[in-house]
């Protein structure tokens, strides 16, 4: 994934209303040139999290998409 792609998905998840972290966030490792972060918060129920890891899921792997519900 490129620079440029994780910035879209970044986009996409925050307009389907799942929280991540841009790429450009302080690194964590120097081994990693891009990527996305994921930190598991807390969630109100088990449900919303499975919402939202189903929608990162999606927006990632371009099976689906946000927009066919409505979200973004």
């Amino acid at each position: 994934m490129s620079a440029l792609d994780a910035e879209r998905v970044t986009a996409r998840l925050l307009r389907a209303g799942v929280e991540i972290t841009p790429p450009d966030a302080a690194v964590v490792s120097s081994q990693a040139d891009t990527g996305l972060r994921l930190c598991l918060g807390a969630p109100e129920s088990r449900q919303e999290l499975e919402r939202a890891l189903a929608i990162i899921r999606e927006v990632i792997t371009g099976h689906g998409s946000a927009d066919r519900d409505g979200i973004i």
